[in-house]
């Protein structure tokens, strides 16, 4: 984690893991999605990056991939049908780095989207930089 924390931009692209298993869905879902998927967020999608004293914060531009787009256009239809387990962990590359932990994990079951509401932070809101 500290090697995540103190490396640079390209060091996070590279490692942060998004394991998303389908547990329950429609069949087009799930054969899209693949009963379990296994990616590397940075090399398929565009993040940025917020560290403050207390947390670390992961946007990511689903938006950036056609592919993820279609994907979460897709489940978006189908959203309150599903159940989706995201586990989040950073990548280890050599055996020194092993194991594997995680570093979240959510579950999201027939998710009403009409209850979400829109936050807009100022631009200011990270009392760090991007990184």
């Amino acid at each position: 984690m500290d090697q995540f924390l103190k490396g640079d931009d390209a060091f996070r692209m590279s490692r942060l893991k998004l394991i998303a298993n389908i547990v329950k869905g429609p069949w087009i879902v799930r054969t899209a999605v693949g009963e379990q998927a296994i990616c590397i967020i940075g090399r398929a999608l565009s993040c940025k990056y917020c560290l403050a004293e207390n947390f670390l914060e992961v946007d990511v531009d689903i938006g950036s991939s056609m592919v993820a787009s279609a994907i979460v256009h897709l489940a978006i239809g189908y959203i309150t049908t599903l159940t989706v387990d995201l586990a989040f962990l950073i990548e280890s590359q050599t055996e020194s780095e092993l194991p594997e932990r995680l570093l979240v994990v959510s579950i999201y079951t027939i998710v009403e989207v009409n209850w979400a509401g829109f936050y807009q932070h100022s631009s200011s809101w990270c009392s760090r930089k991007w990184l």
